[in-house]
């Protein structure tokens, strides 16, 4: 499944959680865009359930290899968008 950016800033990572408890088993790509503060979103969607988090392909090699590097401690992946 994908949860799109409407629904984050609507629900929050409340979204996300709701989605993983109702289907435990799917993926969730959880299209954030990250383009600031790496660390804090991919760490907060890791925890909710997210199996991929979007990190915006235009941020900085740093945003990207700090989402990448918090994602692999959280058994979550990456994805450019």
């Amino acid at each position: 499944f994908i949860i799109g950016p409407l629904l984050i800033y609507k629900y929050g990572e409340e979204c996300v959680k709701k989605f993983r408890a109702q289907f435990p088993e799917k993926p969730l790509l959880v299209k954030a865009q990250i383009l600031e503060r790496p660390a804090e979103s991919v760490a907060l969607f890791a925890k909710a359930g997210a199996t991929w988090v979007s990190v915006l392909a235009g941020a900085g090699n740093e945003a990207i290899h700090t989402a990448s590097t918090i994602a692999r401690n959280n058994n979550t992946k990456i994805i450019l968008d």
